[in-house]
């Protein structure tokens, strides 16, 4: 059976998708902006932590993770009570038979046991998982649009006013490089 044949949306709705369509992508850009501002922010807070541990002999160089997440607790006349969710730069620091007897006490919802850590493979590990997310979401980025060089020659195609000046700024249009930097 065929599919009847749709009457053309009218330009009234036609403009209210469009404009949608551009609201939507442009959440969607400055959500990932965010996201890339953040973890470049914290990368950088953990490079900071990381170099400051360079070369210091830690007797409480310990801290307790569980699948990943890193946990400060409350400690009430050596009592540990209260785990919650912390980054490796702000964890509790203990001594390693310590961490390993806190951890030995942590289970989270699927029931796997904390385990301690040293806080300079914490902060590295951190380091790697921050650098994978960032690629991903680069990843993604070029997936969905395709590869820079595709980007730049849709850049041409359509901001070229016909004489080499980009129609939005009057301008010359950018080589790859001034475009890539921008």
């Amino acid at each position: 059976m065929d599919n009847p044949k749709l009457p053309p949306l009218p330009a009234s709705l036609v403009d209210v998708e469009t404009e949608a369509r551009a609201y939507a992508t442009a959440a969607a850009e400055s959500c990932r902006n965010e996201f890339i501002t953040s973890q470049l922010e914290y990368r950088a807070r953990l490079e900071q932590a990381r170099a400051k541990l360079d070369g210091v002999l830690l007797g409480e160089g310990w801290v307790v993770a569980c699948e990943g997440v890193y946990l400060s607790f409350t400690i009430t006349n050596g009592l540990v009570s209260d785990p919650r969710h912390t980054t490796p730069d702000q964890c509790m620091r203990f001594t390693r038979r310590d961490a390993e007897r806190i951890a030995a006490s942590v289970r989270n919802g699927r029931n796997t046991r904390g385990r301690a850590i040293h806080i300079l493979d914490a902060l590295r590990q951190e380091l790697e998982d921050c650098a994978r997310s960032l690629r991903m979401v680069n990843e993604f980025k070029l997936r969905r649009r395709g590869t820079y060089d595709q980007e730049y020659q849709i850049y041409r195609a359509c901001a070229d006013d016909g004489s080499g000046q980009d129609i939005t700024t009057g301008q010359p249009l950018k080589t790859y490089a001034q475009w890539l930097n921008s």
